[in-house]
C-alpha cells in the first residue's frame, strides 16, 4: 500500500520530460545527439510508405516507452533502496557495487512495459531495407544518452525523495544523510557533472509540468 501510494505520483510521460530537459541542460553532446535524432525520423518519414507495418510515430512511442519503462522501475528501486539501507545498513550498501546490478538491468528488461515496446521497435527494424538501417545510428546514439544516465538519475532522485517521504510514514524513520551524501558524489563523478547539477534533477510529476506527445517533446 505504501510504495502504491508513492507510486502514484509517478508518471513517465513527466518522467522522460524532465529527463530530456535535464539532459539538454548538462549532458555534453545530447542536443546534437537529439537534433539528429529527429532528423533521422524525418528522413525515414519521407521514405516509408503510408502502409509500413509499424510506422516512424509508432516507433517513436515505443523507444520512448521502453525507456520510460526503465524509468520507473529504476525509481522504484531507488525508492526501495532507501527503506532497504535504513533497515539493514551493512547488507544493503548499493554503492559497493556496479550500478548495473543495484539497477537490476536483467528485471528491468523482461517488464511487460519494456518487452511490448520492444518488440515494436523491432518490428519497425525488420521492415527497413539494409540501407535505410545504415541510417539509423543517430537513433542508436539518442537512445544510449538517455538508457545510461536517466535510470542512475531516476534511481537516485527516488532514493533522495524517500528520505522525506519515510519520515512522514514510518515511526523513528531516520535518513542517513551521510549515505545520501556519499550517494550524489558517486554518482555525480560517474555521469561528470556536479552535485549542483545533479540535484537539479526533479521528476516528480506532481510538479507544475505540460503534458506533451512524444512528437512535442522532441519537437517535431
Amino acid at each position: 500500500m505504501m510504495f502504491n501510494t508513492m507510486f502514484e505520483c509517478f508518471k513517465k510521460e513527466s518522467m522522460l520530460f524532465e529527463l530530456i530537459a535535464f539532459m539538454e541542460r548538462n549532458s555534453d553532446g545530447f542536443t546534437e545527439s537529439r537534433s539528429n535524432y529527429n532528423k533521422c525520423l524525418h528522413m525515414l518519414r519521407k521514405e516509408l510508405s503510408d502502409n509500413a507495418t509499424v510506422s516512424v510515430d509508432e516507433f517513436d512511442a515505443a523507444l520512448h516507452d521502453a525507456i520510460c519503462s526503465d524509468l520507473v522501475y529504476s525509481a522504484y528501486l531507488g525508492f526501495k533502496a532507501n527503506l532497504d539501507y535504513y533497515e539493514n545498513p551493512l547488507a544493503n550498501n548499493f554503492l559497493e557495487v556496479d550500478p548495473e546490478i543495484y539497477l537490476r538491468e536483467g528485471t528491468a528488461h523482461r517488464l511487460p512495459a519494456y518487452e511490448k515496446a520492444c518488440a515494436k521497435v523491432d518490428a519497425f527494424y525488420a521492415q527497413l531495407s539494409p540501407e535505410q538501417k545504415e541510417t539509423t545510428g543517430a537513433v542508436t546514439d539518442y537512445e544510449s544518452h538517455l538508457e545510461t544516465v536517466g535510470p542512475k538519475l531516476a534511481h537516485y532522485w527516488a532514493f533522495k525523495k524517500a528520505n522525506t517521504f519515510f519520515q512522514k510514514v514510518i515511526p523513528g524513520y531516520c535518513a542517513s544523510i551521510p549515505f545520501t551524501y556519499a550517494y550524489e558524489h558517486m554518482l555525480a563523478k560517474c555521469i561528470g557533472i556536479t552535485i549542483i547539477q545533479l540535484n537539479e534533477i526533479n521528476m516528480d510529476a506532481t510538479s507544475e509540468l505540460p503534458n506533451p506527445s512524444f512528437a512535442q517533446l522532441l519537437d517535431y
